[in-house]
């Protein structure tokens, strides 16, 4: 068995190491910080579930939330294969018999991410999804500055695998000398009876291009 762990652990690292290199290579022009979470850049734990609750952590930086009284929810981290999917990792969502209206994945973004953020950047998501079935899909980023909240909504366009958002900070009321904390929502409305498959998420920064 410990032979058989090193030779996982040793095939998952070579894995890593080649995509986090396509990863780089993938930031926008001009990009100052970069960010793949844990479930897409190693392994987690738990690593799969089922009769998932309101709320499960998957590691330090992502937590499943919804807002169903019954839900069939299994979560699974699948080991990506196929080319263009850049991250090492992916996760499986299968959605069955939900009575509640959404589905949320959300990704903490490390202190740093705040650090000098104003409203003169450009906040970029880039993602690799699909769905079994239609289902509307948000995305939302969160700053908690001082008090306040600031917060954009994108609607993430249907039936593309590779998905690129940018968030513009200057349409916020951010005040980013406050700002000490970020996060981005991926919301499914009604994902009852689907299944999802994320199969990538960088989160990037740059400063908006100035005449």
């Amino acid at each position: 068995r410990r032979r058989r762990d090193r030779a996982i652990h040793g095939a998952d690292a070579r894995r890593a190491a080649f995509h986090a290199a396509a990863a780089t290579a993938r930031l926008p022009l001009g990009s100052d910080w970069g960010f793949r979470p844990a479930p897409f850049a190693d392994r987690v734990k738990p690593c799969a579930a089922t009769d998932i609750g309101t709320a499960l952590r998957l590691g330090p930086q992502v937590t499943l939330l919804h807002d169903a009284a019954r839900a069939g929810i299994a979560f699974r981290q699948v080991a990506n294969s196929r080319a263009g999917e850049g991250a090492p990792f992916g996760l499986a969502l299968e959605v069955s018999g939900f009575d509640g209206g959404f589905l949320s994945v959300v990704f903490e973004l490390p202190s740093h991410a705040v650090e000098g953020l104003g409203r003169h950047h450009l906040i970029r998501l880039d993602a690799a999804l699909g769905t079994e079935a239609p289902v509307d899909v948000f995305a939302r980023i969160s700053i908690r500055h001082g008090p306040n909240l600031a917060q954009l909504v994108r609607a993430v366009p249907p039936d593309e695998a590779r998905i690129a958002l940018d968030f513009d900070l200057a349409a916020s009321d951010l005040h980013g000398h406050r700002a000490d904390r970020m996060w981005l929502d991926l919301l499914f409305d009604g994902p009852g009876m689907n299944r999802i498959l994320l199969s990538d998420i960088i989160l990037s920064r740059r400063p908006r291009a100035e005449a």
